[in-house]
C-alpha cells in the first residue's frame, strides 16, 4: 500500500492461532523440502533461514497463516492456498500481510469491498501466537502494494488518536 488508508469500513475477520513450535519443527525434519514449500513463500523462507532460530520463524508464519484462514472464514483449501498469504517483516522489523493478487480478488468477491489484513506476531518458546484482523477498506481503492509506508502515515495522521 502506498500509504496507510485512513479510513476503514468495518473489520470484517478476526482470527488468533498458537502453535507449538516444536510440532513445526518435527514437520520440517520428517519432510524437510516439502513442507517448507508447501507452506511458506520464497521471501518467508529466506527470512527464517536467516535467522538463529529459524523453527520459530516458521512457527510465527504458519500461525499467522491458520489466524489469516480463521479471520477470512474460508479456511485454507480451495479458495485459498497457504502461499496465498505471506507475512513480509518492514525495515523496523514489524510483521505485515501480503496476500497475492487471487487472495485479494477472492476476498473481495466476498467481501464485496477490497480488504487489508493486520497482523501480530508472538512467541514463548516452545509457543508461538498470531492475530490476525481483516478490515474493509471504505474509500474502495485497490492496492497493489501491501506495505505501508509508515513515515507518509505519520504525516497524514499527526494531529489523530488512534486507539
Amino acid at each position: 500500500m502506498s500509504s496507510f488508508p485512513t479510513t476503514f469500513s468495518n473489520i470484517l475477520g478476526i482470527g488468533v492461532d498458537l502453535v507449538d513450535v516444536r510440532r513445526i519443527e518435527r514437520a520440517m525434519i520428517r519432510h524437510p523440502i516439502s513442507f517448507v514449500r508447501r507452506i511458506f513463500t520464497d521471501q518467508e523462507q529466506d527470512y527464517a533461514q536467516s535467522k538463529t532460530r529459524p523453527y520459530l520463524s516458521y512457527a510465527k508464519r504458519f500461525a499467522a497463516k491458520e489466524a489469516f484462514a480463521k479471520a477470512t472464514g474460508l479456511g485454507m483449501g480451495s479458495a485459498l492456498g497457504w502461499r496465498d498469504v505471506e507475512v513480509v517483516t518492514l525495515s523496523k522489523g514489524a510483521p505485515q500481510l501480503r496476500m497475492s493478487e487471487g487472495c485479494e480478488q477472492t476476498l473481495q468477491r466476498v467481501w464485496k469491498q477490497p480488504v487489508q489484513g493486520f497482523v501480530s506476531l508472538s512467541d514463548e518458546f516452545p509457543y508461538a501466537q498470531a492475530f490476525v484482523m481483516l478490515v474493509g477498506l471504505s474509500n474502495h481503492t485497490l492496492y497493489k502494494n501491501h506495505f505501508f509506508d509508515h513515515t507518509q502515515a505519520k504525516a497524514e495522521n499527526q494531529d489523530r488518536v488512534i486507539l
